[in-house]
């Protein structure tokens, strides 16, 4: 394995000069960190929890720019713009 500058790495990935798998990009920059930034790494890691957003947590967001007198039209509108743009003249 050869053994690059971080800098070095990405410029040379950057250029289309070496094509590596990102597992293969990952094992090359963990190489240079030292045992205390890898725990740091790590432990940044262990805290990091990805947010599922759910139907319940994006309900409403918009509610704030919803139009009150629209809101009875809603349910025939696709019929109503469907006749309005395909009914023969």
């Amino acid at each position: 394995m050869i053994v690059v500058s971080d800098s070095t790495l990405l410029i040379m990935l950057l250029k289309g000069m070496i094509s590596m798998s990102t597992k293969e990009i990952a094992y090359s920059i963990i190489d240079t960190l030292t045992e205390e930034q890898l725990q740091e790494l790590l432990l940044f890691l262990k805290g990091y929890k990805k947010e599922k957003t759910s139907v319940e947590s994006v309900r409403g967001i918009l509610s704030e720019y919803a139009n009150v007198d629209l809101i009875s039209k809603e349910e025939s509108a696709w019929e109503r713009v469907a006749a309005e743009n395909y009914e023969a003249p």
